[in-house]
C-alpha cells in the first residue's frame, strides 16, 4: 500500500508519548506525561488499519488469503529488533540482578517469545504501574496483545467474507470486545489492561476503516472543515495525554473519544491539507520511521 504520512506520524506522536510516559518527574515521582500511555492504543488502531487492509485487500483481490505468506511477513517484521532487544536486555540484566529477578526476567522473556507475556504480568497479579521498574521486558505485553490480534483476524476476515457478513460480525465481534473492557474496567482492572479482548475494538476501529474508507471518502467534505476536524481531533489527543492518569477506567469507555480522534484523523487526511505540513514536519517522519525499533 502507499505510504501515509499520517500514519507515520501518529506514530511518532505515539510512541513519544509512550516514552514521556515512562521518564519520572524528579520532583514528585510522577509520570512526566500522565496519559501517554494511550500513545499504545493509538498504535493498536493504527496496526488494526495498516494489516486489515492488506488482508481485505488480497481476499477482495484473489478471493482467498496466504496465511503463510502473512505470518512470515510479520516475523521479518518484528523479529529481528524484538531478538536484539532481547539478548542485550537479559545479558545485561543476567549481571545486575539478584537471583528472584534473574528467575523473573527470564520468566517474561521466554512468555514475549511466544506472545504471551501479557497473560504472564496478569498472572503475577501486579498492575501495570507497579510492575513499572519491576518486569524489564514489561513493555512487550503491548506486542503480545498485537500477535494475538494479527492470529484472529486473518482467519476471520477471511470467514466473515466467505460468509458475505462483513459489517455485520464485524460490529458484533466490535460491540461484544468494547462491552468486555467496560465490564472489565469496573470490575477487574489489571485483567481488562492486559486482556485482548479489552483491546480488540480498538484495532476493530482501524478494521472498519481499512474495509469502508473507501465508503467513506464518497461523503464529500470541504477541505477546510477536514482541516478543522484533523486539529480539533489532534488537540483532544494531546490534551488527554496530560489529563488521564493511571487510575483511570482504562481501556473502556473513557477510552473511546481518543480512538475516535485518532480514526477521524486516518479517515480525513490528504497530503494537500493545510494541516498535513505538520504531519510532514521531517523530524516527527523520522521518528516515525524508527518507532517500532
Amino acid at each position: 500500500m502507499n505510504f501515509r504520512i499520517d500514519i507515520n506520524a501518529l506514530r511518532a506522536i505515539s510512541v513519544l508519548s509512550v516514552f514521556l510516559y515512562h521518564l519520572r518527574n524528579p520532583i514528585n515521582d510522577m509520570p512526566l506525561l500522565s496519559g501517554g500511555f494511550l500513545g499504545v492504543d493509538i498504535f493498536f488502531v493504527i496496526s488494526g488499519f495498516l494489516i486489515s487492509k492488506i488482508i481485505n485487500d488480497e481476499i477482495e483481490r484473489t478471493k482467498k488469503f496466504n496465511i503463510s505468506a502473512f505470518y512470515l511477513r510479520r516475523f521479518r517484521r518484528i523479529f529481528p529488533a524484538f531478538f536484539v532487544m532481547l539478548l542485550i536486555v537479559t545479558f545485561f540484566s543476567s549481571g545486575l540482578l539478584n537471583l528472584s529477578d534473574k528467575i523473573n526476567t527470564f520468566l517474561s522473556g521466554i512468555s514475549s517469545i511466544f506472545f504471551v507475556s501479557n497473560l504472564y504480568f496478569w498472572l503475577s497479579d501486579i498492575g501495570y504501574a507497579e510492575a513499572e521498574g519491576i518486569n524489564i521486558f514489561l513493555h512487550t505485553w503491548s506486542l503480545s496483545v498485537e500477535e494475538q490480534f494479527y492470529i484472529v483476524l486473518p482467519l476471520f476476515l477471511l470467514f466473515i467474507s466467505v460468509l458475505n457478513r462483513k459489517f455485520t460480525f464485524l460490529l458484533l465481534f466490535f460491540t461484544f470486545s468494547f462491552f468486555v473492557s467496560i465490564y472489565l474496567s469496573n470490575n477487574y482492572s489489571n485483567f481488562n489492561f492486559f486482556n485482548p479482548i479489552s483491546r480488540f475494538w480498538e484495532f476493530l476501529f482501524g478494521t472498519f476503516l481499512a474495509i469502508y474508507k473507501k465508503n467513506l471518502d464518497l461523503i464529500k467534505i470541504n477541505d477546510l472543515f477536514k482541516n478543522i476536524l484533523i486539529l480539533i481531533s489532534l488537540s483532544f489527543i494531546f490534551l488527554s495525554f496530560f489529563t488521564f492518569e493511571d487510575s483511570f477506567k482504562h481501556p473502556g469507555l473513557i477510552t473511546l473519544p481518543v480512538i475516535f480522534c485518532c480514526s477521524l484523523i486516518i479517515c480525513l487526511f490528504k497530503n494537500d491539507l493545510y494541516i498535513a505540513q505538520i504531519f510532514k514536519l521531517q523530524i516527527i517522519q523520522q521518528l516515525g520511521s524508527i518507532s517500532y525499533s
